[in-house]
């Protein structure tokens, strides 16, 4: 296995190699690199003769085969990549085949598989896996941690002429999402929105769009200060994001929970640290603001929030004869 930050070195000292295999969830990590190894390898106007793209399962080997061996033109290397070509699922009567073809890749050409679209599944029982182990940098691009998140942020705005403090990085990865693509949208909104130097909170309400956990989060902040009307208009915002009730009930189930869980916190005395480890959140900042949340109401309450919670999931599943598409409003005005 190699990681993100030592094949950004080696394409950075002109250490690119043979055989990669790209995956994971982090799209944004992965497109740069490709961007950079293709800029490094395929001089611009060579891409016709240099780039050559493969896709899907019916991609052949002998077809991957007959453009990797072919001779680069006007330079020292060729460029083949292999979107989705699931290796790991070839017949056994051709694994043999392929994990020769693996092991001996030529210096004159890189090949990377991206699974982008399917998921890589290593098998260590499988030829090819052991060929992939012993020729190939196999690289997964993981979702960034904070510190990475934060300075990456920071970085962004900057190079639009704004200003943005730690807090503010760390209350744009909660209200827009982890996923570094994303979060560039989102950046350029608020930058081209803002009139002053520092980005504010206001900026970021204004014109960045929430992920569907932090509009839940939103709505357990209603619910705790026992504000229907706000919590009525968060549910209205959930509802008009048309994501099935299944979808909306897990995610506003998971807080519900974690304000519970943060409730039993509080009453142990322990730290949102705690609530970050049970919950299993990447950050500490949901933890805190659950704590924040929890100190309003009642362990009891809570206790009868996550069995009005079971309710509303026996409705969905048909347990309970209900309107499915109202199961939600039906939760709201039982805890709130």
């Amino acid at each position: 296995m190699q990681g993100y930050a030592k094949l950004s070195r080696d394409i950075k000292e002109g250490k690119i190699g043979k055989l990669y295999l790209f995956h994971g969830e982090e799209r944004y990590l992965r497109r740069h690199c490709l961007e950079q190894i293709q800029k490094a390898l395929v001089p611009d106007g060579a891409e016709g003769f240099n780039l050559h793209r493969f896709s899907g399962k019916g991609t052949a080997l002998h077809e991957l085969a007959d453009a990797v061996d072919g001779i680069p033109f006007l330079c020292e290397r060729k460029l083949v990549l292999a979107d989705d070509v699931d290796i790991m699922g070839v017949p056994s009567a051709e694994r043999d085949r392929w994990a020769a073809f693996l092991d001996n890749i030529p210096q004159t050409c890189c090949l990377i598989f991206v699974y982008d679209a399917i998921p890589y599944k290593p098998d260590g029982r499988s030829k090819i896996q052991a060929a992939l182990n012993r020729s190939a940098s196999i690289v997964e691009f993981k979702e960034q941690e904070d510190h990475q998140l934060i300075a990456w942020i920071g970085r962004h705005f900057k190079s639009l002429g704004k200003e943005i403090d730690r807090p503010l990085c760390e209350y744009l990865i909660f209200r827009c999402g982890r996923g570094m693509t994303g979060l560039l949208g989102e950046i350029q909104k608020v930058a081209a929105y803002s009139q002053e130097a520092r980005v504010t909170q206001a900026a970021i309400d204004e014109v960045a769009e929430p992920v569907l956990e932090a509009v839940a989060f939103e709505l357990s902040d209603a619910v705790a200060d026992g504000n229907t009307r706000k919590a009525a208009k968060i549910l209205e915002t959930l509802q008009w994001m048309r994501e099935p009730p299944e979808v909306l009930l897990g995610t506003v189930g998971k807080t519900l929970r974690g304000l519970y869980a943060a409730r039993l916190a509080i009453e142990l005395q322990k730290s949102a640290r705690d609530v970050m480890a049970v919950c299993g959140y990447r950050s500490a900042y949901p933890a805190e603001k659950l704590m924040r949340s929890a100190q309003k109401r009642p362990l009891a309450w809570c206790r009868a929030a996550l069995h009005s919670l079971r309710e509303a999931d026996a409705m969905l599943k048909g347990e309970i004869e209900t309107d499915r598409e109202r199961v939600m409003e039906w939760l709201l005005a039982k805890i709130v």
